[in-house]
């Protein structure tokens, strides 16, 4: 029987911490709360007002990649690239706990209930499970294989893209459910999950690795259902619906293009070609509201310094605006 510390007041995300040593935390664990159910409304937080003003600061005394948070209430978890989980109180600003995974990591862990997932690019295996309620690693899988994208989390699935295959696994119990080869490329990109509604039922997979090969794969098997290309990807994509249509995936590229696939068939609804080649593109993120189309509008970052809001239904650029310096995340 587990047992739960008092609070002074309810938590979003109530914390016990126990460390072991005298360098850092041996271990470390957190009593965290129930998940929110799926399609549950998720809370909408007004945006501060600018211009911005640091609040905190912390050193987690390691390095990080650009996607390489995620947030629990009022504590963030880092995977870092020193090969440690992190969690810092956001609210206090401070660091509240961390242990040692054994494995750089590049990307946000994954929580699934009491167990944080974290991806590997250097160690002995690709992903590592953390039970975060007993405090002990919990599992590590995909030996001797680097994981350079960041998780999807999908129903009842947890899907790591290696070296030119998508593995999925339980993600209660970590079980490998099954593994699909697509080439011998690493895939950096996220896979995202498409189908399931509208004019596109089946629910399925898209990942697109480093040469730009996309593939969908079904979800529950993860047979192959179409391949493409477009242009080497290393951000991930960004998953548009559209009313009574399949949705499109629009892949972010490193070589000045933004393409957008039918996620049905893999055929390119429309492409967004730069003059200059060698400007790569940031995640792109949807903007809410209307659009001249009735299509939502996304906006994306690059490395020639301009933020974009293009049309989702044409690709065409609506308006781009100067910000002085790379944009190389969303």
């Amino acid at each position: 029987m587990r047992r739960r510390l008092p609070s002074a007041r309810p938590l979003p995300l109530a914390a016990v911490l126990a460390c072991v040593g005298v360098a850092g935390c041996a271990s470390l664990r957190v009593d965290l709360p129930p998940e929110t159910p799926a399609g549950a409304p998720s809370s909408r937080v007004e945006a501060p007002a600018a211009p911005l003003a640091q609040a905190w600061k912390v050193n987690i005394e390691a390095g990080t990649g650009t996607n390489a948070l995620a947030v629990a209430g009022r504590y963030v978890l880092v995977g870092t690239r020193k090969g440690t989980l992190v969690v810092v109180d956001a609210e206090r600003g401070r660091l509240a706990g961390q242990t040692e995974i054994g494995a750089s990591s590049d990307t946000a862990p994954l929580r699934v209930v009491d167990v944080v997932w974290t991806t590997a690019e250097r160690g002995r295996h690709g992903l590592v499970r953390y039970d975060v309620a007993r405090g002990a690693r919990a599992s590590r899988a995909m030996p001797r294989e680097s994981v350079r994208a960041p998780l999807l989390r999908t129903g009842d699935l947890v899907v790591a893209a290696g070296r030119g295959r998508l593995v999925a696994f339980d993600a209660s119990t970590g079980d490998e459910r099954w593994t699909r080869a697509l080439g011998s490329d690493f895939i950096r990109s996220a896979p995202v999950a498409v189908g399931g509604s509208g004019g596109d039922a089946e629910p399925g997979i898209v990942t697109v690795d480093v040469q730009g090969d996309a593939a969908r794969v079904d979800r529950g098997s993860g047979a192959v259902r179409w391949r493409a290309q477009t242009a080497p990807a290393t951000e991930t994509p960004l998953v548009l619906a559209q009313e009574g249509q399949a949705s499109l995936v629009v892949v972010p590229t490193t070589r000045g293009r933004l393409v957008a696939l039918d996620a049905a068939t893999g055929r390119a609804a429309w492409t967004l070609t730069l003059p200059d080649t060698t400007v790569r593109f940031s995640a792109p993120v949807r903007v809410d509201g209307e659009s001249r189309t009735g299509s939502p509008d996304l906006l994306v970052g690059a490395t020639d310094g301009r933020v974009r809001r293009v049309d989702g239904a044409t690709g065409a650029v609506v308006w781009a605006r100067e910000v002085g310096s790379v944009v190389s995340a969303a």
